[in-house]
């Protein structure tokens, strides 16, 4: 038998009053699962999608915005084989297409932006060549940025579920990806990435009280040598309602083709560099990460509630980050490059509890606090730090995040929730700082039966409810009172 949907969608708005950062998205998506025999199941997902948005830095009101239009492509199949009672092949293959285009007419503001300079040297570089090339050759004017991405991954994965004491799964995987952009990748025609990787945990639990968990993945890719990330963890139930658990993992980011190969130069007509804006790092590495944790659990089972606390020591090494050189004898002399120049430390504590004062009722309550501290090396731009220390904060993740949640069902078939969420101030590190905000939310639905096999819900969505304006990551991105009526049909 075979079962499936086919979506369709169409998205566009006008973006926000004071950017035109306005976007434009159609997308066509078929989702499905297919079952020829008892032992196997085929699932597939494709979809296609086409549009614009407008992009640019929304830190400054004078920024311009360009469009940049995208045609995208996907492919997801998965065949899932039940060989016999303990075991299960599973196969996955991937397939993903990007083709972003930026086609601009050589203006001085447009070319101010892409190349980071006063509008008066842009100004005087169209009025020395109106028909400014960047690319020697080409047929590209400074504005335009093409590229296209394409990446290919198929995984084969086999679960064993022989004993009652050991689970394991194991597996092996490859994956291609390409680029290519005159722009980003100047020169470079079209880079490639191979990536391979072993995969296996494996779960022991030698009574029913203590559970380990040991598991571990080898990658090899030309971007970066050979990696090995381990992961050791543990499970201890005290009683039926109390248990606690603790992880040790040590795992590495390798490095995107971007971050390997950027490459971005701009030249003038005759075929010099003009500004060399990125430049590769044949050196970089993969960033390191080794995380330690401890958690407990604690359930009520009368009342439905729980209690999960998880403190945590995650630190990152060779953290990839932009580092800037001088001496580059181009326009503006200087140049950057992605570099393990980074470090930092998190050292917090996460925490939910729940609890249900009847049984159409729930409150629920989050919070995160994590104390950053570390530093970056800009190269010529000096040492900056990330730590929470200071005023204003230079760490880039907020001191204390908080949340809670009160749902309730009114009566038959009608839902209130009354949503509360606080984040401390935080320097994000493309946004800037942004002071410490708090907002109210608030959901009514409604949901009418039509017929035994039909059904439509009303929704009336409030977000801030109470109008405490604030500014979202961007300095002029304020987020008011904001309503809406949602209406949704199933049949």
């Amino acid at each position: 038998s075979v079962e499936y949907i086919l979506s369709a969608n169409y998205e566009e708005n006008d973006g926000y009053q004071f950017f035109d950062d306005g976007m434009l998205n159609r997308a066509i998506n078929l989702t499905g699962t297919a079952t020829p025999s008892l032992t196997d199941t085929i699932t597939f997902n494709l979809g296609v999608s086409d549009g614009r948005v407008n992009i640019g830095q929304a830190d400054d009101l004078d920024n311009l915005f360009s469009p940049r239009e995208h045609s995208t492509n996907y492919q997801h199949l998965s065949w899932t084989h039940i060989v016999d009672e303990s075991n299960e092949i599973k196969l996955n293959f991937t397939h993903n297409y990007v083709d972003l285009d930026t086609p601009k007419a050589p203006v001085a503001e447009v070319l101010a932006i892409e190349l980071g300079v006063d509008l008066a040297v842009a100004e005087f570089a169209l009025q020395f060549d109106p028909t400014f090339i960047p690319l020697a050759g080409t047929e590209q004017y400074i504005g335009t940025e093409h590229g296209v991405t394409e990446l290919y991954d198929i995984e084969l994965q086999h679960s064993i579920d022989n004993s009652s004491e050991i689970k394991s799964v194991w597996g092996i995987g490859y994956r291609t990806e390409s680029a290519e952009s005159e722009v980003l990748l100047s020169g470079l025609g079209k880079v490639k990435a191979d990536k391979w990787r072993l995969f296996g945990n494996t779960q022991w639990q030698p009574n029913s009280k203590l559970t380990f968990n040991l598991g571990g993945m080898f990658e090899k890719s030309n971007l970066a040598n050979t990696r090995f990330s381990p992961r050791i963890a543990a499970n201890y139930a005290i009683s039926n309602s109390l248990s606690v658990r603790t992880a040790v993992t040590q795992a590495y980011r390798t490095p995107s083709l971007l971050e390997k190969n950027s490459n971005a130069i701009f030249f003038d007509n005759t075929g010099n560099p003009w500004d060399i804006v990125t430049q590769p790092d044949p050196n970089l590495k993969p960033e390191k990460l080794t995380s330690y944790e401890l958690g407990l659990f604690k359930l009520w089972p009368d009342s439905k509630s729980h209690l999960d606390i998880r403190i945590f020591n995650e630190q990152i090494s060779g953290a990839i980050d932009d580092k800037f050189e001088v001496g580059t004898g181009d326009v503006d002399d200087r140049s950057r490059r992605a570099s393990n120049t980074a470090f930092w430390r998190n050292v917090g504590a996460e925490l939910q509890a729940a609890y249900r004062p009847t049984a159409a009722s729930l409150l629920l309550f989050n919070y995160g606090y994590n104390n950053v501290k570390g530093e970056r090396d800009r190269g010529t731009r000096g040492i900056d730090s990330l730590d929470d220390a200071g005023s204003p904060p230079s760490a880039r993740s907020p001191l204390h995040t908080a949340s809670m949640l009160l749902t309730s069902e009114i009566e038959s078939g009608t839902y209130a929730s009354l949503g509360q969420y606080f984040m401390s101030s935080v320097n994000w590190l493309e946004g800037g700082y942004r002071s410490t905000f708090q907002r109210t939310d608030f959901v009514l639905a409604k949901e009418f039966q039509l017929s035994y096999n039909s059904s439509l819900e009303t929704k009336l969505v409030v977000q801030n409810l109470f109008d405490s304006e604030y500014e979202d990551f961007y300095p002029y991105n304020i987020f008011d009172r904001r309503t809406f009526l949602q209406l949704k049909l199933s049949y």
